[in-house]
């Protein structure tokens, strides 16, 4: 599929090419670094590149979701399946029914095939997480996701040199600690 579509967009400069596979729903951005980086693209703006992808698809989903989940209904092809699609995603999503916000940014930031934003953009709208809260869990859990697939493809090391000095990642960590202080905070609320 990444082939395709970078063969398809090959008139498009390669770091605007990264960026559409990070937002396509199939790719995302756990396609998109391996592929910019296999390409000559270093780790660092790799991760940026299939991050902004990533990132792109976010407010437009959460906006229109009720939108289209209300055309979705009118159709008789998806009102004979919608039942079977609500419960088949909560099961793939029981654990941010469970945690709400803080379990669609850890839902998304596992690196695995049907975890992105788009299928996170779901889970939040059929599990009714604010907007906000929605936004902020997303995009966390794009970041991590962004992480650990430049790990992956890079190698611990490599993304410590490249990337990270141990100052940046322990603001990282103290902003998502204070993120998930608030939102638990104001679920008690």
């Amino acid at each position: 599929m990444a082939e395709w579509l970078l063969s398809l967009l090959s008139h498009i400069s390669l770091p605007v090419r990264i960026i559409i596979l990070g937002a396509v729903p199939v790719t995302e951005l756990r396609a998109a670094i391996p592929v910019a980086i296999a390409m000559g693209i270093p780790p660092e703006a790799a991760f940026i590149l299939g991050l902004v992808g990533n990132l792109l698809p976010i407010i437009p989903l959460l906006l229109i979701m009720p939108w289209i989940f209300r055309i979705f209904e009118r159709i008789p092809f998806f009102q004979r399946h919608w039942g079977h699609f609500i419960e088949r995603t909560r099961k793939k999503g029981h654990q941010v029914e469970k945690y709400g916000a803080l379990g669609l940014l850890i839902f998304v930031a596992i690196p695995l095939p049907g975890t992105g934003v788009w299928t996170g953009s779901v889970l939040s709208f059929i599990m009714g997480i604010n907007f906000w809260y929605s936004l902020v869990a997303l995009s966390g859990g794009a970041f991590f996701a962004g992480i650990a697939v430049t790990v992956a493809s890079v190698g611990l090391f490599e993304i410590y040199k490249y990337l990270f000095n141990l100052e940046i990642l322990a603001g990282v960590i103290l902003v998502l600690i204070i993120i998930w202080w608030i939102i638990k905070k104001r679920r008690r609320n």
